[in-house]
């Protein structure tokens, strides 16, 4: 606009990028509007041409990942020749959009201990985002929730240089991440009223990588980490046991620049920019755990003690058991002495337990109590390379390619024997070797038609490669003098997991090979068009996941509990007192159920298809107000596979040609894709999915905007139907379950244990063939072949204040709703409860006419087995039903000050409740329907702070100082970060029985220290008095927390001026510079004696010192 305030059509408004060289164009319309989309994150100089106008430049503006700056310009009548130049920082407030983030800058992407990291771990700088930390292909990135992650879902959408990076499961794993080095910076976005953002339930990651310059620049470092700056962990103190030794080193470095070729020079034009790091850590992992005595290795369990109470241990004879007519428990004689006759010992549970130690803690022998701990080392090896080429081709055409890959090998050393991996006491799998290798690939073309009209062309391939073996799949299963049934039957070979609960190591191994690939094609358009800035476009993606997952019982799975060797096999809580998985191990007698069976998952290749179009208007109705107007459309569809193996889905009103006494008809079967009408698409397609957005942002002054929105978002409903990891019919498989017992583990089927699993042989894979009677007798699972897109509300209302010295508030209200949420593991064969009584023996009519190695095809079956819906399969479980919902509300803070005196501050805090609404059962009624989910955390805090120190010569005091004193006392930098977050939610269990029932506040008194003993108190509870007993607790208690953790690290690093372009940087990164102990949650089953006890912490004091050269 001129100095009268009217707008001045025809001004060409030229963006330079400082560093490149590189111009761009646009032109003011009639309305005096322009825009310059698709800048790449760096500093510009803006400039204005009109004839009869001053020339106007404004330098040093900074132009973020996603960013909508609002630059206006104020001309003047004079001629061209004369300039005015004005030097003005990038505007603190957002005037264009209005969206909720946190933009990652070089500046701490630079400062903050990230060596080793994934620059993701630094997310939650931005208010409602749980963050976690972790490495370039840690797991824990499926962790950063954002808005409360849906009430767990997360599936958070992660894009690097605008190309979606995520792998196919679709809960925010990126493929591919640069490191710390190599990005420019990163944005993350809470709330997203923009159309172009879709397929995702959570938030935005969006990376952009840095380019070269004109200029040749680039970093080499190095990081170590070792045992003699480390401070032992609280647990090891607790356990006795010396700080592990632990190596851990960061090499690594970045060049980029202009193009320089004997025949072409690419300054202006042509840029390059590459980076490699390597990390190897070898890390301590402390693994606690019970494991068998001398004596209870030969069955003696005199000396034994009981989980709970105050009664002496004792084990009972399974075999003796008594029960009356309707096959209710009477009695049971327990064992001698409490030994197991020699003779009466199964070789095979001997000679599982012969591969664990021998005790090397102090205290009694006590059920579920850890008698031996021990210091194991995961060895993970991780090479990150990056490479990006950027080419100006003209004015109006520019391009860009980059290629990423990341190699990761992790192993860890076997604790106890190999092929043995751990679960106790925290759910850690120790898998020996973990394989992956993971490439990215994009493509970018952005075309300027004219100066009102610009498109941009992204193409992104994406490949994620695992490969997981476990130790022991070359050991010899025969040592442990397994029956031929097994060793026939095992796809692959190693060791079989037996898992005996009670805290006791499991042991076995498996393996696992997935790759797979995502095409992502990207077509935005955008066009300004008066006061409207229209973007409009394409989303499309392919992807092709592949999968060998033989999965854990391929080489044979089987479980124990105390259920055979306790008192009373219908009454759980005399576990408390007797019975061990141990001790039903040394008898050869598994449970039966899924947790015992033997077979394979087929492989897969599957394949999905996913596109988006989107129309977004960015409306300047005034200078002050600027609304965002959006509709985005999604279609996905339904997983096909290369070779048909996959059910469409179950019909539930096909009527099977069976018959039996008493019933009927006999509804519902298994049908296929491509058979029987049906197509080779895996359910039906969801057409209903159209999104609208809306924003706006409102400045009522220079100092102030409110901005507000709600639009809606659709996830993806294939990829995460199975939870995440994809899975057929078994009959493409072959699963054959272990069958001990046809009445709840009561009394064993005789001559049926671990030397005899499968007498009447083993299954063999189906297909499609048996049609509607596939899987009949046995426990199938199966995808909703009905789903829809899960969808999430978005909403939010904020304001956000300019202050002085250079700094800003924000405050915000934000919420969301999911609805049709993906629930899972929902079994329509589950006991009403008024049925759960009924247990009495009687002939079955489905003898004869199911399989009768099945458990509902023995002569005869518990009654309550025949009232359930579908009572040809003993289980019938359905996944991604759209009965999940969550809804979370918040208040959002910022505060951030830029750079001034050398002091950056950023402040974030977020008070906020996440309610989830679960299914949880397909039959019967539960009170807790409505509940907190574990993601909730009411309280969240976060600060980061850098300062470089006044001194030195190029400080503020020290200037004349000589070199050496300079070299000394100047150059030195620090920065600190402190992370405040509620304690876990926590919520109770008991064994195999229902949850127990608060009677008074368990939450004793003192600090965490003081407590931990007693962190909570167990008789506080009421348990539930026996299995049938439906309880009416939550999963988890919003006013039962465990410890809140309070984090804090700092870097300390010194700078020396080497020559002129080249410095070094000296530093070291510390990690809870107090050592102040990050205790674990107390153990919530209250069926322990340690119920309420903390027995582990993390978060010891280590140090990792460095250098780095820039130039």
């Amino acid at each position: 606009m001129d100095a009268t305030g009217a707008l001045v059509p025809g001004v060409t408004i030229v963006v330079t990028n400082e560093e490149t060289n590189v111009s761009i164009q646009a032109v003011s319309n009639d309305e005096g509007n322009y825009t310059v989309p698709y800048l790449l994150p760096a500093r510009y100089t803006m400039s204005t041409d009109m004839p009869g106008f001053k020339k106007s430049v404004r330098k040093g503006i900074v132009v973020q990942v996603r960013d909508k700056l609002v630059i206006d310009f104020n001309i003047e009548v004079g001629e061209v020749t004369e300039i005015v130049t004005v030097s003005a920082a990038t505007p603190l407030l957002r005037v264009g959009d209005a969206n909720l983030g946190q933009v990652v800058d070089r500046h701490f992407l630079e400062k903050l201990p990230l060596a080793g990291l994934s620059p993701l771990s630094m997310a939650d700088m931005s208010p409602g985002v749980i963050g976690s930390s972790g490495g370039v292909t840690s797991n824990s990135q499926n962790d950063i929730a954002i808005g409360g992650g849906s009430g767990d879902d997360r599936g958070n959408e992660v894009t690097v240089d605008g190309i979606p990076n995520v792998a196919p499961r679709q809960r925010g794993l990126a493929v591919t991440i640069p490191m710390g080095d190599a990005v420019e910076e990163f944005r993350v976005q809470t709330t997203m009223f923009d159309a172009s953002n879709g397929r995702s339930n959570g938030g935005v990651l969006a990376v952009s990588t840095r380019a070269g310059t004109n200029q040749f620049h680039g970093t080499g470092y190095g990081y170590v980490r070792n045992r003699a700056l480390d401070a032992n962990s609280w647990t090891n103190n607790r356990l006795g046991l010396d700080k592990p030794p632990i190596h851990y080193n960061v090499w690594g470095g970045t060049v980029g620049g202009p193009v320089h070729l004997p025949f072409y020079d690419g300054k202006d034009r042509t840029f390059f920019f590459f980076g490699f790091e390597t990390t190897s850590n070898a890390r301590s992992i402390t693994r606690q755990a019970r494991v068998p005595t001398e004596l209870e290795r030969r069955g003696d369990f005199s000396n034994t003690v009981a989980a709970k109470g105050s009664k002496p241990f004792q084990i009972f004879d399974p075999y003796t058991t008594v029960l009356d007519a309707k096959g209710n428990y009477v009695s049971r004689t327990a064992f001698v002495g409490n030994v197991i006759p020699a003779n009466r010992l199964n070789p095979t549970g001997v000679a599982v337990l012969e591969q664990l130690p021998l005790p090397n803690l102090g205290g009694a022998d006590q059920i579920n109590k850890a008698n031996w701990g021990a210091n194991s080392t995961q060895s993970v090896e991780t090479d990150n390379w990056v490479a990006r080429v950027d080419h100006n081709i003209s004015s109006r055409q520019r391009l860009y390619a980059r290629f990423g890959a990341v190699k990761h090998g992790s192993i860890v050393d076997p604790i106890f024997f190999p092929g043995a991996f751990s679960v106790p006491p925290d759910g850690t799998t120790d898998l020996n070797f973990d394989n992956r290798k993971n490439k990215s690939f994009a493509l970018d073309d952005t075309v300027t038609f004219s100066p009102e009209f610009v498109a941009s062309f992204r193409y992104g391939y994406t490949r994620t490669f695992i490969d997981v073996t476990g130790d022991g799949d070359d050991r010899d299963p025969s040592v442990l003098k397994l029956a031929d049934a097994i060793l026939e039957n095992q796809t692959g070979g190693g060791f079989p997991i037996f898992n005996l609960g009670e805290n006791v190591p499991q042991i076995g191994s498996r393996t696992r090979l997935s790759v797979n690939d995502i095409h992502a094609l990207f077509v935005n358009m955008n066009k300004l068009h008066g006061n409207h800035t229209l973007n409009f476009g394409l989303d499309y993606r392919l992807v092709r996941w592949n999968e060998s997952n033989p999965n854990t019982y391929a080489v044979g799975q089987f479980q124990f509990n105390n259920t055979f060797t306790r008192a009373n096999p219908q009454d759980s809580k005399t576990a408390d007192w007797s019975g061990s998985g141990m001790a039903s191990l040394l008898l050869g007698l598994p449970t039966t159920g899924s947790g015992s069976r033997i077979g394979f998952d087929s492989p897969l290749s599957l394949q999905t298809h996913y596109a988006g179009i989107f129309i977004q208007d960015d409306f300047k109705v005034s200078p002050r107000l600027t609304l965002n107007l959006g509709l985005r459309y999604e279609l996905e569809t339904p997983y096909t596979e290369r070779f048909d193996r996959l059910p469409y889905g179950f019909d539930f009103d096909a009527v099977l040609p069976l018959s039996a006494p008493g019933f009927e008809t006999i509804k519902g079967g298994y049908v296929f894709v491509n058979k029987d009408g049906y197509g080779r698409r895996m359910g039906t397609v969801d057409g209903n999915n159209f999104g609208p957005r809306f924003g706006f942002a409102w400045s009522p002054d220079s100092k102030t905007v409110l901005r507000g929105g709600y639009g809606i978002f659709f996830s993806s409903g294939v990829v995460n139907q199975y939870n995440g990891t994809p899975r057929t019919s078994p009959s493409f498989g072959a699963i054959t379950p272990y069958v001990g017992s046809v009445n709840s583990d009561r009394t064993p089927i005789p001559d049926v244990s671990l030397a005899n699993p499968f007498p009447s042989g083993v299954a063999k894979p189906t297909g499609s063939s048996e049609g509607l009677l596939t899987e009949l007798g046995k426990s199938p699972r199966f995808a909703n072949q009905d789903r829809v897109l899960p969808y999430v509300q978005q909403w939010q209302f904020g304001i956000q204040r300019e202050l002085p010295w250079q700094s800003m508030f924000e405050v915000s209200y934000a919420g969301n709703q999911m609805i049709h949420g993906l629930e899972h593991g929902l079994n329509y064969n589950q006991m009403a409860d008024d049925q759960r009584t009924n247990t009495q023996t009687v002939p079955n009519p489905f003898f004869g006419v199911l399989p009768a190695s099945t458990t509902i095809g023995r002569a005869t079956i518990a009654a309550n087995k025949l009232t359930v819906r579908y009572p040809q399969y003993d289980a019938l479980t359905i996944d991604s039903l759209n009965t999940g919902r969550s809804i979370y509300h918040s208040m959002q803070t910022r505060f951030q000050k830029r750079t001034s005196d050398g002091f950056t501050l950023v402040g974030a805090y977020t008070y906020s409740k996440v309610i989830l609404y679960q299914m949880t059962s397909l039959v019967n009624y539960r009170p807790y329907q409505r509940s907190i989910p574990e993601v909730d955390f009411p309280h969240i805090l976060r600060i980061f702070a850098t300062y470089d120190m006044p001194f030195g010569r190029s400080g503020v005091i020290g200037q004349n100082w000589p070199v050496l004193v300079d070299h000394v006392l100047g150059g030195w930098s620090v920065t600190w970060t402190s992370a405040y977050t509620s304690g876990n939610p926590l919520g109770t269990e008991d064994d195999d029985r229902e949850r127990p029932i608060p009677i008074r506040d368990p939450r004793t008194s003192g600090s965490v220290k003081e407590r931990l003993d007693n962190y909570l108190d167990a008789t506080a509870f009421q348990r539930m008095p026996d299995q049938y007993a439906v309880s009416p607790e939550p999963p988890f208690y919003g006013w039962i927390r465990g410890p809140a953790p309070l984090e804090h690290s700092a870097t300390l690093f010194k700078n020396f001026r080497l020559y002129e372009g080249w410095r070094l940087e000296m530093r070291a990164e510390i990690r809870n510079p107090f050592n102040s102990p990050q205790f674990e949650d107390p153990i919530m089953d209250i069926s322990s004696s340690d119920f309420g006890v903390i027995q582990e912490a993390e978060g010891q004091r280590t140090i990792m010192v460095g250098a780095k050269v820039r130039f």
